[in-house]
């Protein structure tokens, strides 16, 4: 259902459901963060999570995107991206930098959500203050608190599991929601020892 207007997310953003699993439908946007998060990640993690969805990009996506210009490899209809909750309704060359990603598999999304973090959300003018607040006091909060040592295959697992996303078929790069257009096999997804040092953030 929809997400009570809060400081951890967009009201339009829509949590991921706990019912059968059927394709998502281009379009389809969810939360990235999850109720199993806080067994894994620490509480800034989970937050900083809670400031993004997943979402399955659409053509209009796609357009806003290729106008704003830079890019290498533009996404297709149906591929999965990433973008802040806050400003995905304000025009492309209007928000800052690094409002929105396409990882080109589900290995590299914590990447992607770090480059969030240290690009976007410091100089995002449509965070509230009530967010911004929250997430300074969770992020200087206990010390002791540190992410799991397999950290790393749970940002994988989350994504697979949960989530739904998959890495391309036959090497496409790029992520894709299970049983779609262009999705690979459920599992395809590497853990490698790279991904386990880099959960630990």
């Amino acid at each position: 259902g929809e997400v009570v207007a809060d400081a951890t997310a967009a009201p339009s953003t829509i949590q991921s459901s706990s019912k059968p699993y059927q394709p998502y439908p281009v379009g389809t946007h969810l939360l990235m963060c999850q109720p199993t998060d806080r067994a894994w990640l620490t509480p800034y993690l989970c937050l900083l999570r809670s400031q993004l969805e997943v979402y399955s990009a659409t053509e209009s996506d796609i357009a806003a995107k290729l106008s704003t210009g830079g890019n290498k490899v533009p996404p297709v209809v149906g591929q999965v991206g990433i973008r802040c909750v806050h400003c995905k309704g304000v025009r492309h060359k209007e928000r800052a930098k690094s409002s929105e990603s396409f990882p080109s598999c589900v290995r590299n999304v914590h990447q992607a959500v770090r480059n969030y973090q240290r690009h976007h959300y410091p100089a995002c003018p449509s965070i509230p203050v009530a967010v911004r607040r929250e997430v300074e006091r969770v992020r200087h909060g206990k010390k002791s608190q540190k992410s799991k040592g397999s950290a790393g295959n749970y940002w994988i697992e989350s994504c697979t599991h949960h989530l739904h996303m998959v890495d391309g078929h036959g090497g496409r790069s790029g992520i894709f929601f299970e049983g779609t257009e262009h999705a690979g096999l459920v599992g395809g997804a590497k853990k490698t020892k790279g991904s386990r040092a880099r959960g630990r953030a």
